[in-house]
């Protein structure tokens, strides 16, 4: 059945709104007429765009960026680590590191974490292509070891070149640019141990730790110039990045959910914070700088909120329950995805329908339920008053939308389903516009 009768309803969308949406759609149903009063108020998601702080970390373009050390080189053992983002998904030898043409090489081939030295030693598994990802290489002059987050990937004995000068961070001579982020790096003339690799991977260093040879936190947020945070004196020249490459960096030195208490105590709105298990948000909203959900934990946000001021890497799962909010920011990194589930009612009796728009960036009709409606302005009112006993007051002006059609974001869509829905991608965020348009009838009364 098409729309009868609508009731009042408010369409809240689930980012931080800068003036709340608000429709009124008030019906009076008889014989052969429809009144409908529409109130509109303009709706604006904030483009706010907070500072990221000390933790930055360098965004490459994949085109030209590329930063050189022509004073570092590697020893006969060695270990180097860092943090990637999201490599891009590339056919070919993609380059994180290189020491002199090759001696060694590492970086992403066809993505699978590499070492190349005269031959290619590799993972035996594809690295996940989204949020931040951890790679270490050591070598003890024999044997080749790889880890991914903190995981050993690879090991076997192999002849790896070393103890050349010269290194080139996301550019070698003859293999593809690297395109994404880079944060963390850390070149030790010691082979480290799993445990080791393991036990600093969320947490920045000082420098002057036994072994360390450079250290690169990416933190200056400006300049050409990365710096070795050791004695050593090993600074980088940074060459063709734009200004807006120093973006938000690794989720390191933060604030740990273990289950039952915080690490640091009671997370702020400037706290980075992990969640390494469930959290249920039974002690109410949470506002945090930015969050990083493990793989195995659920972070459940039910009859309250959660807002995040900078980036979430989701690798776990982030559900958004009915009645609850998720409030981000137009320059949030938002890796991976979030659930979002909504309350809907329908009636036969009343032709009462819930009225819903989408809080995710990518979703189709098919989340709405088995029979969705939109409605079209410009399709002739028919006015019962002009066509007595045809006319039928702008009900044609509803029109079944097709299962699989995409939802567009800040357009309120007529659902025929009584149930929780359930909305599932990158929440949007930043301006959404709209056109709206009023066709003039003699049915409509806007006096109120």
């Amino acid at each position: 059945m098409r729309p009868q009768q609508i009731t009042r309803w408010i369409w809240r969308p689930i980012n931080a709104i800068k003036k709340k949406i608000l429709y009124t759609l008030e019906s009076i149903e008889n014989s052969k007429r429809l009144l409908v009063k529409v109130v509109f108020m303009t709706m604006c998601l904030w483009s706010f765009s907070p500072g990221y702080g000390q933790n930055y970390s360098l965004e490459f373009d994949g085109i030209d960026d590329k930063i050189s050390v022509s004073t570092l080189g590697t020893s006969s053992s060695f270990t180097a680590e860092m943090w990637v983002y999201k490599p891009e998904d590339k056919s070919g030898f993609v380059t994180l590191l290189d020491f002199n043409d090759d001696k060694p090489w590492i970086g992403v081939n066809s993505n699978i974490f590499a070492v190349w030295s005269s031959f290619t030693y590799s993972s035996s598994s594809t690295h996940k292509t989204s949020g931040w990802t951890h790679f270490a290489a050591t070598y003890d002059g024999t044997t080749l070891t790889l880890y991914e987050d903190g995981i050993e990937v690879y090991q076997d004995n192999v002849s790896v070149t070393t103890g050349n000068t010269g290194m080139t961070i996301g550019f070698s001579t003859g293999d593809l640019y690297f395109k994404g982020r880079i944060d963390e790096l850390r070149i030790w003339d010691d082979v480290r141990t799993e445990s080791e690799i393991q036990d600093n991977l969320f947490v920045t260093l000082t420098g002057s730790e036994s072994n360390l040879v450079a250290y690169y936190d990416f933190n200056e947020g400006t300049g050409t110039t990365l710096t070795d945070a050791t004695s050593n004196n090993h600074d980088g020249t940074i060459t063709n990045f734009a200004s807006s490459a120093w973006v938000h960096g690794a989720p390191v030195d933060l604030n740990i959910w273990n289950g039952s208490t915080w690490s640091d105590g009671t997370p702020s709105s400037s706290s980075d914070v992990r969640f390494d298990e469930d959290y249920d948000f039974s002690l109410g909203g949470l506002s945090v700088n930015s969050a990083f959900i493990v793989d195995t934990a659920v972070v459940s946000v039910e009859d309250t909120y959660l807002e995040i001021k900078e980036a979430i890497q989701n690798d776990g799962t982030l559900l958004i329950e009915s009645g609850a909010s998720l409030m981000t920011y137009e320059d949030n990194d938002f890796m991976g995805e979030a659930l979002i589930d909504r309350s809907t009612t329908f009636s036969t009796e009343t032709g009462q329908y819930s009225i819903v728009g989408s809080p995710v960036q990518t979703e189709t009709s098919d989340a709405l339920g088995s029979l969705v409606y939109s409605y079209d302005e410009t399709t002739e009112y028919n006015s019962s008053t002009d066509n007595p006993g045809s006319g039928n007051d702008g009900l044609d002006r509803f029109d079944v939308v097709s299962s699989g059609t995409d939802i567009l974001p800040g357009v309120g869509y007529f659902s025929a389903f009584t149930g929780d829905i359930r909305f599932e991608g990158v929440p949007n965020a930043g301006d959404i516009s709209q056109d709206l348009s009023f066709t003039d009838h003699d049915a409509t009364d806007l006096t109120d």
